[in-house]
């Protein structure tokens, strides 16, 4: 073997050791690795079912010894004395199994529920509406003129709706499509468009929501995209005109100019060409307690007021409140309701 042959054989032994090198500290392809060989995948774990207790039947440990009314009255002074206690609370504890009364402070003084409000707005949604009832935002076209009608549902998404969710369960984009077309079949290339939102009249907020307190509940409006919320998260003064906007921008990306003006009430001639619908009553009832949503609730209870023949108002939401909870025979006595957001 020649000088070159040697040299060209040393430099082809000296690439190759470097690659399989490289391919053992996987820095090149290879069948070579340091890495330690990874365990074989274990079982998709199973599930073992588990028997559920009544939910309707408190369940009680009848080892358990009742507290006694000293311990309760100490636990009650406790309470009070608690510097985070905010207010003037009123107290009564009973045992549930015999009724007896072991402790109480200002039992019969009547006070303001706070959020407490929205199980009684559950129970009147539910029982009124209906918990497989869902709620319809639609278009009706009349004259040359669109409304976009306010069923109630202020949870709409701006484009395309979410089955899955709760909020945005119906989207202004799904609706758009099916008017777009409807249009379209009917020659409409340019309509005027108007929010209607005659279902809910009154103030926008309860009288005694004002100042820094709007910052926790939108004003009131049967339709509305997220509660009314801009881009910051914080409640805009004008739901239906927000929605009625992004509606407005909707129906311009699918080819039909839409004019906006003020709002109206759709008139009886209008026919509708487009429907959308909300999650369920009960979904929204949920979301409502695990977020304590003021403006969910609020929306509900004039929901329940209109349904029972009164106006879309604070006041009649409350009056279709204090109704149902009488006919389904709560103690209502020195009960006022007020809101249904508390």
């Amino acid at each position: 073997m020649n000088r070159k042959t040697q040299v060209a054989v040393i430099a082809v032994l000296a690439l190759g050791g470097s690659y399989v090198l490289a391919d053992a500290f996987d820095l090149t392809p290879g069948l070579i690795t340091t890495r330690p060989v990874a365990d074989s995948a274990q079982e998709y774990p199973s599930i073992e079912p588990i028997g559920a207790s009544d939910p309707t039947s408190p369940v009680f440990d009848e080892e358990v010894a009742v507290p006694s009314t000293q311990a309760v009255s100490a636990a009650i002074t406790g309470f009070v004395d608690d510097s985070r206690l905010k207010g003037d609370p009123s107290v009564r504890v009973t045992d549930t199994q015999t009724g007896e009364e072991l402790g109480a402070l200002n039992e019969t003084e009547a006070r303001l529920p706070a959020s407490n409000q929205k199980l009684l707005t559950s129970v009147v949604a539910l029982e009124e509406l209906g918990p497989d009832t869902t709620i319809k935002t639609t278009a009706s076209f009349a004259d040359g003129t669109l409304y976009l009608v306010g069923g109630g549902d202020v949870m709409l998404a701006a484009g395309e709706g979410d089955p899955a969710a709760v909020n945005g369960h119906a989207g202004l984009g799904d609706l758009a499509d099916q008017v777009a077309e409807q249009l379209t079949e009917q020659g409409e290339t340019s309509i005027k468009l108007s929010v209607d939102s005659s279902l809910f009249s009154g103030t926008d907020y309860h009288p005694d929501v004002e100042g820094s307190d709007t910052a926790y509940v939108m004003p009131m409006s049967p339709i509305a995209v997220d509660f009314g919320r801009n881009d910051s998260g914080q409640y805009g003064t004008d739901p239906g005109g927000d929605a009625v906007s992004v509606f407005a921008d909707a129906l311009s990306e699918r080819g039909i100019k839409a004019d906006v003006i003020d709002p109206a009430t759709a008139p009886d001639n209008a026919t509708t060409i487009g429907t959308v619908e909300s999650a369920s009553v009960r979904v929204w009832v949920d979301l409502m307690l695990t977020d304590s949503n003021n403006s969910l609730a609020e929306v509900l209870g004039h929901l329940v007021g209109v349904s029972q023949g009164e106006e879309g108002t604070f006041e009649g939401a409350a009056q279709a409140t204090t109704d149902i909870l009488t006919s389904l025979d709560y103690p209502m006595e020195g009960v006022k309701v007020a809101d249904n957001s508390g």
